[in-house]
């Protein structure tokens, strides 16, 4: 797609990574400028001297072009890759949610491979070897999809518009309390808790919720 010109040398600059090339590139801080050097060697396979002698609007240039690459959204999600089959996000079980929602939660530099093993029903470490501009289209979908249930369920998460990656406790804790509220508490329904529909379990929550408040104004009467 793009080329990088060192001399007489070339490198490509096509997009190409794995997964797991593409979380070692987003733990590069683009907006950092001594970062620029490292993050073009790393995604062009060009020595970090060579880049280091480049001038820093060439730089700028590279970088524009590797981060622009990082977010390959523009075509359709690949329905299946390799081993892979994409699930249809209102068809997720909230097993699944949670683990999408834990790697995003944690971050996708490093948690990259379990949001897409989630989402494709692979194992996340054979993901790591996947290529990212296969299966990108599906995450972004999936980024926008998760956006609109936060917001439909917006009095659950007590999310709001500034929020804008969804809810900031660490997603661990925040989806383990959930599903022990599913699980009746008992460590042994979880198994069976986490694969209930996604938006049935959240329902549920959500009317648990509503009953606890209800509960709550009943007591604060018979205090008055």
């Amino acid at each position: 797609m793009y080329k990088l010109e060192i001399g007489d040398l070339t490198y490509e600059l096509n997009g190409k990574w794995t997964v797991q090339e593409w979380q070692e590139l987003k733990k590069y801080d683009a907006s950092l400028d001594f970062t620029w050097p490292k993050l073009l060697s790393t995604a062009t396979g060009a020595p970090l001297e060579l880049c280091a002698k480049i001038p820093d609007e060439t730089l700028q240039v590279g970088v524009a072009l590797v981060s622009s690459l990082l977010q390959p959204s523009w075509s359709s999600p690949a329905k299946t890759y390799r081993q892979g089959k994409l699930t249809e996000f209102d068809k997720l079980t909230i097993g699944q949610f949670i683990d999408c929602e834990v790697a995003i939660g944690r971050g996708l530099e490093t948690w990259m491979h379990l949001l897409v093993g989630s989402l494709y029903n692979a194992e996340p470490e054979k993901v790591k070897t996947w290529e990212i501009q296969k299966i990108y289209p599906a995450v972004h979908n999936y980024l926008n999809w998760r956006m609109d249930l936060y917001k439909k369920y917006e009095s659950l998460f007590e999310f709001n518009e500034s929020d804008e990656d969804g809810p900031k406790t660490d997603a661990g804790y925040i989806w383990y309390d959930m599903l022990m509220v599913l699980s009746d508490e008992k460590f042994l329904n979880i198994k069976a808790a986490a694969e209930r529909p996604v938006f049935e379990a959240l329902n549920y929550i959500a009317w648990r919720k509503d009953q606890a408040k209800k509960e709550e104004l009943e007591r604060k009467k018979l205090k008055v």
